[in-house]
């Protein structure tokens, strides 16, 4: 008397959800490579140009408190890494639906 027991599992949905994150892995790969590709200080139009805004908006930007620049090189200049961690920092979404910032985490 065998008792055998017959599974059949349908892998298409597995598939779809490796193809959809192997796809997110890629182009947060590619996010990496756009900060790995600026500079370590960048000009107010370098940071215009790389956030996808007016100069104007930089200037603004950078008279609130904690915005990563630096006058010391002749002109305003922003810290390429540390405009990173501003923007992350100051991304409402992450803070309010993560705990990327607790000091658990840190």
């Amino acid at each position: 008397m065998d008792n055998l027991i017959s599974v059949s599992i349908d892998m298409a949905p597995l598939m779809e959800r490796l193809e959809s994150l192997e796809k997110r892995l890629e182009i947060a790969s590619s996010r990496n490579d756009i900060w790995n590709s600026c500079p370590p200080l960048m000009s107010v139009k370098q940071t215009a140009d790389f956030l996808g805004i007016s100069e104007s908006q930089v200037y603004v930007l950078s008279r609130r408190q904690g915005f990563p620049k630096t006058k010391a090189v002749g002109g305003l200049k922003i810290t390429t890494h540390m405009l990173k961690i501003w923007l992350e920092r100051n991304t409402e979404w992450v803070e309010e639906n993560t705990n990327f910032f607790s000091k658990n985490v840190m």
